[in-house]
């Protein structure tokens, strides 16, 4: 028996490939078991995702959470025409309706590492000032945003990656 290409040929297509990587318990996301195995066509796609998820310098619940969402957010806003470009420039967009709006769920985020700080002190860097009529709860959603932000530019890389390497030819089925 032949062994099956990967073959993608949209940008949805391949995002759902990448989904079916995950299952969720209860806010908690893991790859699943099978994709561990190194002879399957799944290993081929956790490696490459997964390398992608641990060059994110955040606590390891966040980058499952947020890369399962935006898997979930590039599915529901394309289609088989949409390219990559056209969600790049909706980034900022997909990242801001992800982002925590309650104080409670910013402040749990945050709590969940020390290296959630990290984005925190990028906003203040970035955006305090005397002049600035910012509080600290803008300053933590635009911190978790901008950690959204990168988790949305990670995913949209390794799809770009994917279908360079196993673009379908006219013949694949």
């Amino acid at each position: 028996m032949a062994k099956s290409r990967l073959c993608f040929r949209n940008v949805p297509e391949t995002a759902e490939a990448l989904r079916d990587l995950f299952e969720g318990k209860e806010k908690r996301y893991s790859f699943k078991a099978e994709v561990y195995d190194m002879d399957s066509e799944l290993w081929e796609l956790y490696s490459v995702l997964s390398d992608g998820m641990h060059r994110i310098d955040m606590d390891d619940d966040s980058v499952y959470e947020f890369t399962v969402e935006a898997l979930d957010s590039i599915i529901d806003n394309s289609d088989e025409s949409t390219e990559l470009d056209e969600l790049r420039d909706e980034i900022v967009e997909l990242a801001d309706e992800e982002t925590d709006v309650y104080t409670s769920d910013l402040t749990e985020w945050l709590n969940r590492s020390n290296k959630n700080v990290y984005y925190l002190t990028e906003v203040l860097e970035e955006y305090w000032s005397k002049e600035d009529s910012l509080d600290g709860f803008e300053l933590l959603g635009i911190a978790q945003f901008k950690a959204r932000q990168e988790v949305y530019e990670m995913v949209l890389d390794t799809i770009e990656d994917l279908m360079d390497k196993y673009s379908c030819d006219d013949g694949d089925e």
